[in-house]
């Protein structure tokens, strides 16, 4: 069983986006270095873009108290590296039309992870977020793709070994869009779709 923690980050989405504004800043200066695949605008053939992130906690019509709102973070976000935002908030829907509980993650690349130190260090964490939109709660579940596939995956954040990985259902695919829903057992579960 393998129980190595994550390294602890921001507790709040302001401290989060402060830390990436900040992060971009001082890389705005700096020549951006080429990495082939990733510069080249189109497709990736072999990485998997994340686009729409989708919040299906709580659906339409269903008491207001009912779900979660989200937020998402790349553990390994570089901004020399790819596209797509690093982090952001994926609030719960609240009946408006149009819906606002989806996040555009601009083609963030979905990260590739072949055991659990890759994925506890380089996946996208999502977080549980506090009903003020602020306050970052409990980790609840990794995305990544795996390194030798190419599929997205996830595992929850209280995984015990990189074999508990689950498929998100699609994949290889150069884009991908993602809803978390509640599983069975009320857990957090990540669905893509192309």
């Amino acid at each position: 069983m393998d129980l190595e923690q994550p390294p602890s980050g921001p507790k709040t989405v302001t401290a989060a986006m402060a830390a990436k504004d900040a992060a971009r800043a001082s890389m705005s200066s700096r020549k951006k270095v080429s990495y082939g695949a990733q510069d080249r605008r189109g497709p990736l053939l072999w990485n998997s873009g994340l686009e729409r992130l989708t919040n299906r906690t709580r659906l339409p019509g269903q008491p207001a108290d009912v779900g979660m709102n989200l937020f998402y973070k790349d553990l390994g976000g570089n901004p020399l590296f790819g596209p797509g935002d690093p982090s952001g908030i994926i609030p719960r829907d609240t009946d408006q039309v149009p819906p606002r509980n989806m996040a555009n993650a601009g083609g963030l690349i979905l990260p590739w992870c072949s055991n659990s130190q890759e994925v506890r260090h380089k996946a996208i964490v999502v977080y549980r977020l506090g009903e003020d939109l602020d306050s970052i709660e409990d980790p609840l579940l990794y995305v990544f793709q795996y390194y030798w596939d190419n599929v997205g995956y996830f595992l929850p954040a209280t995984f015990g070994s990189f074999d508990e990985k689950t498929s998100m259902g699609e994949g290889p695919s150069s884009s991908l869009n993602v809803d978390f829903i509640l599983g069975p057992a009320g857990d957090l579960v990540a669905r893509a779709w192309a």
